[in-house]
């Protein structure tokens, strides 16, 4: 993957790019005492970011929510929020149907299948599971 935007106290961990469009984004911060601290934000359909989200244009979108995270914890908290996995599922799915997009080769299948299988709608899932059973 392309280096961008590193510097003594801040990296980029990783991307998830559909079309031309960051999805998720991991980094890392350097904090007062030189720890370094997981943050990122996760770009997801207008409306389904909730208070904690700021309005972000994009070309190939239009008007988004970018949603900013600080830690794992609160970056799994927000993957397994519904109305998170919701506006993030019609944003993918509306920017694939556009067709692949110039960093395409970069794409790591491995993280993309782990983070839905783990992370994105996992409420959902397990609600819809709990049901079938009852």
């Amino acid at each position: 993957m392309p280096q961008t935007n590193r510097s003594s106290r801040h990296r980029r961990l990783s991307a998830i790019s559909v079309n031309n469009v960051e999805t998720l984004v991991l980094t890392e911060d350097r904090d007062r005492l030189g720890r370094w601290v997981a943050r990122g934000f996760v770009n997801v359909a207008l409306g389904a970011g909730g208070p904690r989200a700021t309005r972000n244009e994009y070309r190939t979108t239009g008007p988004l929510d970018t949603i900013p995270f600080r830690g794992w914890g609160d970056l799994r908290r927000l993957l397994r929020d519904d109305d998170v996995a919701e506006g993030a599922r019609r944003t993918v799915l509306g920017l694939m149907r556009k067709g692949r997009g110039m960093m395409g080769k970069y794409h790591d299948d491995s993280l993309a299948d782990a983070l839905f299988e783990h992370g994105y709608g996992r409420e959902r899932r397990e609600k819809a599971s709990r049901t079938r059973r009852s």
